[in-house]
């Protein structure tokens, strides 16, 4: 569909212009249809000029000013196709200036076009093995963190992402890509730092717990040995009246128990567990 304003007008000074003239022989033309073939045009010479490649991609540009709906959505990608050369094509003219015209032009579109618009199951599948195989640079993995960063979420991704669960497929999937991964010291703090003071439902908590089931326990640091210090100190003990001891109930020593059960000390611990034996035997013989 055609509007009749001004970009309509000088399209039609180009072409009324490019008829009457008689160009040196040696000069590159290109071989335009006055209306496109995509619009209904012919090959008929009424329907043809020959312009400069100049003038070819400015009239195109044009085209893109007076049509509307699906015409004008052609338009545009006829206008980005004009920077690729074909046979015989050796002095196309595309300026900075037209060229960001034309991605300006066809940007708007596909989001005009794309907008609400979701992928079929068979197109996600091609995507993602597509992506799959791409693999980014640290260059622009760089370049993507530092344009995500301090990036703020809206509250209807954040809504969103914090009921998404991921499917099996998809868990299979991270396992496979992070198995034999090591994070760096500074990606365990950041971890360690967004997870403190979140709270973890019972399905997470027994998730770790059967994911630790049989692991051997790495040594307590000091700091963490004191942290767990404060934490029980001035708690009841299981003596009458001594402090210091922490009495864990029924439910928690059964607990314990359950999360004991095969797993595999290492050669420390063990000694360790002996010693602590010994020692409360040999309290128990001098009282």
């Amino acid at each position: 569909m055609y509007l009749t304003n001004k970009y309509h007008q000088y399209y039609f000074i180009i072409i009324n212009r490019a008829k009457s003239r008689n160009l040196p022989t040696d000069t590159y033309t290109e071989k335009h249809h006055i209306i496109p073939k995509s619009l209904g045009g012919n090959e008929s010479m009424e329907n043809i000029v020959k312009l400069t490649s100049r003038e070819h991609f400015i009239c195109h540009i044009l085209l893109t000013k007076f049509t509307t709906g699906k015409d004008k959505s052609k338009m545009i990608f006829a206008v980005m196709g004009m920077k690729r050369k074909g046979k015989g094509q050796t002095n196309r003219y595309v300026n900075s200036r037209l060229y960001d015209a034309a991605r300006l032009l066809a940007a708007k579109e596909f989001s005009l076009i794309n907008k609400g618009r979701k992928h079929s199951d068979e197109t996600k599948a091609k995507i993602s093995r597509l992506s799959s195989l791409k693999t980014n640079s640290k260059e622009t993995r760089a370049k993507i963190s530092s344009a995500l960063l301090g990036k703020k979420k809206s509250i209807e991704h954040i809504a969103k992402m914090k009921n998404h669960k991921h499917s099996e497929e998809s868990i299979e999937k991270m396992k496979l890509a992070n198995a034999g991964k090591k994070h760096s010291d500074e990606t365990r703090a950041k971890m360690s730092a967004s997870g403190k003071g979140k709270p973890k439902s019972e399905e997470t908590k027994l998730k770790i717990s059967l994911a630790n089931k049989g692991k051997p326990k790495p040594p307590m640091s000091e700091e963490l040995k004191k942290q767990i210090s404060d934490k029980l100190r001035g708690r009841p003990s299981a003596k009458k009246g001594k402090i210091g001891i922490y009495k864990h109930s029924e439910e928690t020593k059964a607990k314990i128990i359950e999360s004991n059960k095969n797993r595999v000390y290492s050669q420390e611990t063990k000694d360790k567990i002996s010693a602590g034996v010994k020692a409360a035997n040999l309290l128990k013989k001098k009282k």
